[in-house]
């Protein structure tokens, strides 16, 4: 049910169209019903008393219903809105999070860089600890494929601009 921003504001523009067209359609409706509502006086016939007040009562609910399903769908947007943002809201954690990893990786390998004893012999250190980092590349990689491509190219984006 992932929907993107474009898509909900194509569902507001919809939506505007519709309330428009709509509140067109009822102020024509309440001149007719307008009109109905003076010629039952002028009525002597009570089944024609009866027809013009059904014919009143179908119009106010036609426009109660009308009222009703517009509301419906501005909730349903405004629910897609804030399934949205749950998403954006957790996209963007996981990002931190992936950053918050990585900055902690290149610490530690500026860290065994600038270290005086740091040599070949040092290198073979490190790469015992491989499975630390292992764990760490697989934790980054469980978070980027939950990403959106934007954030992955930002992510690659920080990463170059680190190396």
């Amino acid at each position: 049910m992932d929907i993107t921003t474009k898509e909900i504001e194509q569902l507001e523009y919809a939506l505007f169209e519709e309330e428009v067209r709509l509140k067109r359609e009822h102020i024509e409706l309440k001149k007719e019903l307008k009109l109905l509502s003076e010629k039952l006086p002028q009525t002597l016939l009570s089944s024609h008393k009866f027809n013009i007040m059904m014919q009143m009562e179908n119009i106010e609910k036609k426009i109660k219903n009308d009222l009703i399903m517009l509301a419906r769908k501005k909730d349903e947007i405004e629910r897609k809105k804030s399934y949205q943002r749950i998403l954006d809201y957790k996209r963007q954690e996981q990002l931190y999070k992936a950053k918050e990893a990585l900055a902690k990786i290149k610490s530690e390998i500026n860290q065994k860089k600038s270290h005086p004893s740091y040599s070949i012999n040092s290198r073979v250190v490190v790469n015992s600890k491989i499975s630390k980092y292992e764990e760490l590349y697989s934790e980054i990689k469980n978070n980027l494929s939950s990403l959106s491509i934007d954030q992955k190219l930002e992510l690659a984006e920080l990463l170059l601009e680190n190396l």
